[in-house]
């Protein structure tokens, strides 16, 4: 599972990234805006200064030159147990990228594998070993 920080900070460039412009999605506009408002709102009762919420656009504007500064900020303000942020997160990038949503998921796999396939809409066609007849097929083409 991905730690509530980086959930926080991925959603954020890419609420950024694909909520501006003429483009932008309403849904990805409106997910994006309700978790930079709570996230404004947390970071702004927790210090009383509006320079911790500025941060925000800051990130927004160079997420690589603001992404240690803003994420202690967000360790101090204990966003990883403000499960309203990181449902926002969730939310943004849900809209945002829903190929990627699914990819939240973690599979752990123990054991002998011979085939796995994971995601949504593949056509597999695996074949192991010999058919139950005796001799391994080898398929005709033509």
């Amino acid at each position: 599972m991905i730690d509530p920080f980086t959930l926080v900070l991925t959603a954020l460039a890419v609420g950024a990234a694909r909520g501006a412009g003429e483009t932008a999605n309403t849904a990805v506009q409106d997910a994006y805006s309700s978790l930079k408002s709570l996230l404004r709102r947390t970071l702004s009762r927790r210090s009383g200064q509006e320079t911790d919420a500025q941060l925000l656009d800051r990130y927004e504007e160079q997420p690589e030159l603001w992404r240690e500064s803003l994420r202690e900020l967000l360790t101090e303000a204990g966003i990883a147990d403000d499960e309203g942020i990181i449902a926002a997160a969730a939310r943004v990038l849900q809209v945002a990228e829903p190929e990627q949503a699914a990819g939240t998921n973690v599979l752990h796999v123990a054991g002998d594998i011979h085939g796995l396939a994971q995601g949504n809409g593949q056509t597999v066609t695996m074949n192991f070993g010999a058919p139950s007849g005796g001799e391994p097929h080898h398929p005709q083409t033509r």
